[in-house]
């Protein structure tokens, strides 16, 4: 997110909204490290989840003046946020992560107003839009395999892609552990794995110490009726170093 606020966005200052849990700490020693890496200045507000009242942490952004925004909590709370950044005339881009908005119908109407949404992004890990051509194989293969459950409303649903990797991960590691099947094998397979899923937006990639596999996202331009993709693939610089 820290790099497609930067490269595409010319985000110099960058807020940064994220939980005070530790899901929120990752995410934030993560984006720390990006922010170092490109020259950016990252403005940090870390709140609750269960905050109900965002008014203060968007007074403190508005007040730091960033170029972009960038929220990575949970969906309840961006739908506050996004709704407060309106109502405080909030005008520059806000780019919501992948965890924020499952679904989109539902945000639209909790924050009530679609003028709200002239200017943002959705994080995207797959390939392309839910339910978008590149990912027409795995709908396809879905409806061949279970006709009958195809044939019913709301199946597949969108989001159904996103188990495909990690079963193929397995399925690869598996495949070069070889048959004479060992723990110690299939672990030092799984941490020499690197391929491209065709599901999700880069390659899954896995080392001895660094088992976060995902690292690639595309972004959406989000007008509050229809997303658009933003041409581009963007990648986390920042690797696990186990202490």
């Amino acid at each position: 997110m820290v790099q497609f606020a930067s490269a595409h966005l010319k985000g110099k200052k960058i807020g940064y909204i994220n939980h005070d849990d530790a899901y929120g700490s990752w995410n934030q020693e993560a984006a720390e490290f990006q922010a170092k890496q490109i020259g950016v200045d990252l403005q940090i507000q870390s709140i609750n989840p269960n905050l109900t009242d965002v008014t203060a942490p968007m007074l403190k952004i508005r007040a730091a003046n960033p170029d972009v925004l960038l929220i990575t909590t949970y969906a309840r709370p961006v739908s506050l946020l996004v709704k407060k950044a309106h109502e405080l005339g909030w005008t520059k881009p806000i780019v919501i992560a992948v965890n924020g908005t499952a679904d989109l119908k539902q945000l639209i109407e909790n924050v009530g107003n679609k003028d709200a949404f002239k200017n943002v992004y959705l994080q995207e890990v797959m390939i392309d839009v839910p339910g978008g051509p590149k990912l027409k194989w795995v709908y396809d293969m879905y409806k061949a395999y279970y006709p009958e459950l195809a044939a019913k409303p709301g199946y597949p649903q969108t989001y159904m892609p996103y188990g495909i990797p990690s079963a193929m991960t397995v399925v690869n590691a598996l495949k070069a552990a070889g048959p004479q099947l060992t723990r110690e094998k299939f672990l030092t397979a799984l941490s020499q794995t690197k391929f491209e899923s065709g599901v999700m937006a880069g390659p899954i990639e896995l080392t001895p110490t660094d088992h976060a596999g995902q690292k690639s996202a595309i972004y959406l331009k989000f007008d509050g009726d229809k997303s658009t993709v933003v041409p581009g693939t963007y990648r986390s610089l920042w690797v696990y170093q186990p202490k």
